[in-house]
């Protein structure tokens, strides 16, 4: 049986009552992956996301950890570009939508 351990990270809105960004991590066979990562509609385009997952690197790099792997939709792709991930392959489909695989040093 595999146990898959994840670490949720999210932002809370100034109320504290939702979450206005927020994605996972987690480590499968010797792999670190990003996942889920979501920015609420009205808070796109202020950085939101970029601080997010400069803190994510950041907390990854805090444990050794020195690659961190995603599957990134197409139309996301220049926004992990732009964090420094590269594209590691053909697009593929998951779940119905176009995907690539893209991968960042943390070094």
């Amino acid at each position: 049986m595999m146990i898959l351990l994840a670490v949720q990270v999210f932002k809370l809105n100034a109320h504290a009552t939702d979450a206005v960004a927020t994605c996972r991590i987690f480590q499968t066979e010797g792999r670190w992956l990003l996942g889920r990562v979501v920015v609420a509609k009205e808070q796109r385009g202020t950085g939101l996301g970029t601080r997010l997952m400069r803190a994510v690197h950041a907390y990854l790099r805090m444990r050794g950890v020195d690659r961190l792997q995603c599957h990134a939709q197409l139309s996301a792709k220049p926004f992990y570009e732009k964090l420094g991930y590269e594209t590691n392959g053909d697009p593929f489909d998951e779940g119905g939508i176009q995907h690539v695989l893209m991968v960042k040093s943390l070094r």
